[in-house]
């Protein structure tokens, strides 16, 4: 008995290490990458939609006009996806159609990769895209939207990773749907069909201990956007966190964060360190 508590606390303290280490290095790269960047590239997934008034056609758009809908999804993720809890809301059918909305599913919606980039913001720190008129996909997939030169009907979903120091902020103006979630948890909630709507954040001790962000730090960044209706479209995010596309992969930087452990127990062991 005693024997299997020694092994099961040295297990213990390697994973605890191994943790640790995973997200110093982590943080280190986004912080270090962002620091010297005069631009920041974010890459997510466009999945293209026909209005409901189009043959196969998805019910939740180019229907109804319902304005902001707030608490139209969870307060956190699951599977690093929305949820949805907006029945009776208007402009959302059910959750069915709305689990289409970022899953790629068979002649219901078609799939390209789009790349934004967020550039100095003229303040300390700050980076952001601007875009009155984000149509990135006019002439593309379904095509544009009968009757119009542009294509309306989109969703569009951005998974990145950011280093965290303590006071930065976020802020998005945009129409129709935008959710953002840190760390897993919803942080900008501007659900529904509406106008070009605003939510402001600054991460200070309080804000930042109800989202579990402890400086030195990497947490993730999902952002969920989505065109429904005609005639607008606008996507302008601006932030001070050191955000950024997933560069390494996972798999790699634990096998780093392993290794560097496992040297610090041999020496330990040994009497080196």
């Amino acid at each position: 008995m005693y024997f299997q508590s020694l092994a099961f606390g040295a297990l213990l303290a390697f994973y605890l290490c191994v943790k640790r280490s995973y997200h110093f290095i982590l943080a280190s790269i986004l912080m270090g990458s962002m620091a010297t960047a005069a631009t920041i590239d974010l890459t997510g997934t466009i999945r293209d939609f026909k209005g409901v008034n189009e043959p196969g056609g998805h019910p939740d758009f180019e229907a109804v006009i319902g304005g902001l809908q707030t608490g139209a999804v969870d307060t956190f993720l699951s599977a690093g996806l929305p949820v949805f809890t907006g029945s009776g809301k208007p402009g959302f059918s059910n959750a069915e159609n709305f689990d289409e909305w970022f899953r790629d599913v068979s002649g219901v919606n078609q799939i390209s990769t789009l790349t934004i980039t967020l550039s100095d913001a003229g303040t300390p720190g700050a980076y952001s895209y601007s875009n009155a008129n984000f149509f990135p996909i006019d002439n593309q997939l379904f095509g544009n939207t009968p009757g119009w030169d542009r294509n309306y009907h989109f969703t569009y979903d951005i998974h990145s990773l950011f280093g965290f120091h303590g006071g930065e902020t976020l802020s998005f103006t945009g129409d129709d749907d935008v959710w953002i979630f840190i760390n897993n948890k919803l942080a900008v909630d501007l659900g529904g069909v509406h106008s070009a709507k605003t939510r402001s954040l600054t991460f200070d001790p309080s804000t930042a201990a109800s989202f579990g962000l402890i400086g030195g730090n990497s947490y993730s960044m999902d952002l969920f956007f989505a065109e429904r209706h005609t005639s607008q479209s606008t996507f302008n995010l601006q932030t001070t966190l050191d955000v950024a596309s997933p560069a390494a992969e996972p798999s790699s930087l634990l096998l780093i964060s392993a290794g560097i452990c496992g040297l610090a127990f041999t020496g330990k062991r040994q009497g080196i360190i």
